[in-house]
């Protein structure tokens, strides 16, 4: 049993995205903020909003100012880790450690996740979610063009952080 937080952070992102496209800026900054306390891709949620506020109209300075809170979010979670642990990598630091995840290159996690998924690199009741990993890359490179396409900006640059995101890990995730 592991407690997860994709659904809390579902919950604020879905909500903030409606409220933003609904031109409710201040409840949008809100929720969004309440996203990034839960999960660290609520920054790539935070700049999609950035955009999509830009590319608005009418814009209202005043409410979309309140899109700055999911940054002060953030920015609070890593002062507090650097106020318990002295370094302003704590974040990252755990990710290494825990996980043995870092930074790399997306040609480098295409193929260590090729190799878990079809060259005997994990086992094969894992071997198949890794699969899964590049596939569901695809198809969210897939939607980001046709998001292109559309022009909807700021759903493209949620896409595009995320993909960016999970394509430069040790692995897909």
């Amino acid at each position: 049993f592991a407690a997860y937080a994709e659904a809390l952070f579902a919950a604020f992102a879905f909500w903030a995205w409606h409220l933003a496209r609904r031109g409710a800026w201040v409840w949008a900054g809100v929720l969004a903020a309440a996203a990034t306390l839960f999960r660290v891709n609520g920054l790539f949620l935070a700049i999609g909003l950035v955009v999509l506020f830009f590319t608005s109209r009418p814009r209202s300075w005043a409410r979309g100012s309140a899109l700055l809170l999911p940054f002060a979010a953030v920015g609070s979670y890593v002062a507090y880790l650097h106020a318990l642990t002295g370094s302003w990598n704590a974040w990252t630091d755990a990710q290494r450690a825990g996980w043995g995840r870092d930074f790399t290159s997306p040609i480098d996690a295409l193929g260590t996740t090729y190799e878990m998924g079809f060259t005997n690199g994990a086992s094969s009741s894992f071997a198949v979610q890794y699969r899964l990993e590049i596939a569901f890359m695809l198809v969210i490179f897939a939607f980001a063009v046709v998001l292109a396409v559309q022009r909807w900006w700021g759903e493209l640059t949620y896409v595009l952080l995320t993909c960016l995101a999970l394509g430069t890990s040790t692995l897909f995730y």
